[in-house]
């Protein structure tokens, strides 16, 4: 009669290599060079080929690299390992949609709000690439739903904003970038875009004041500079809106319409000769008149 087979120095064996797994990994977790961290992730999924949590995070470390081939080949692994983690459809929602995989990257992102249907991130992203497939009404009922779940997050109504926005709804556009300035007084992006609907509702005196605070909390936004001076020069502030075209400029020198529009406002003041020459100028750099 044969003796059954002893499996204890076997099981150990096992047990050893994994918590060697688990020491690699949070090595990984804890270093900040992102080479350094896939050799880690590497050396984890050695000792252990079933540790998902490892392929998931070297994904991540792949896709902050740009190595976005190869981080869906781990997140896809991960997945096999582990078809109920939300996250892990989340971070590869994340990559395909930076391969332009749209529609893949929508799947994904269902998947995700599935497995974890209080997910905000999940729904704002999901938000996102509707807008980029042009399913504006499906995108604002995402960000309805992730505002719902946090009130308190500002890109949330930034992101809303921008898509009613595209909708023409301007009066409910601005109520949240209310909002997000608001929550968020800092919100530079949130300014400009606010000051922008202003003006497109003829609210130009209040745009400037968006424009100035805009501008207060990122001075090289060149594109703050030339919106505003297009509001000076409709206001009839041409040499005010010629400072605004200057330091437009100054941030960025190959800014057709900049040239062109400080020619326009030059000419306005009889300053014909350089007005001709930003005209040249603005034509040269590709402004189409």
């Amino acid at each position: 009669m044969k003796e059954t087979i002893d499996t204890s120095k076997q099981d150990s064996q096992k047990i050893i290599k994994e918590m060697q797994a688990i020491q690699y990994f949070n090595e990984a977790l804890k270093s900040s060079d992102f080479d350094q961290q896939i050799q880690l992730y590497n050396k984890a999924i050695e000792l252990n080929p079933d540790l998902d949590e490892a392929y998931n995070n070297r994904a991540n470390t792949k896709s902050k690299l740009g190595q976005y081939e190869s981080a869906i080949e781990d997140y896809n692994m991960a997945i096999k390992l582990n078809s109920e983690d939300a996250e892990t459809y989340f971070n590869r929602a994340k990559t395909r949609s930076e391969l332009s995989q749209k529609e893949q990257a929508v799947e994904d992102y269902n998947k995700a709000i599935e497995l974890n249907p209080k997910f905000t991130k999940a729904y704002n992203n999901r938000a996102t690439i509707k807008i980029e497939l042009g399913q504006n009404e499906s995108a604002i009922e995402d960000y309805n739903t992730a505002i719902k779940l946090d009130p308190e997050d500002a890109g949330a109504y930034y992101n809303r904003a921008y898509t009613k926005s595209e909708l023409g709804q301007s009066e409910s556009s601005i109520e949240d970038y209310d909002k997000a300035i608001e929550l968020n007084p800092e919100y530079a992006g949130a300014y400009y875009n606010r000051a922008y609907m202003k003006s497109e509702l003829g609210q130009n005196e209040s745009a400037i004041e968006d424009y100035n605070k805009a501008i207060e909390l990122n001075p090289k936004d060149a594109g703050a500079y030339y919106n505003r001076a297009i509001i000076k020069s409709e206001l009839g502030q041409n040499e005010s809106a010629i400072e605004d075209f200057d330091k437009a400029i100054g941030l960025d020198p190959n800014f057709a319409e900049a040239y062109y529009n400080r020619g326009t406002v030059k000419s306005n003041l009889g300053l014909n000769e350089s007005a001709e020459e930003d005209h040249k100028k603005g034509i040269e750099l590709g402004f189409i008149v």
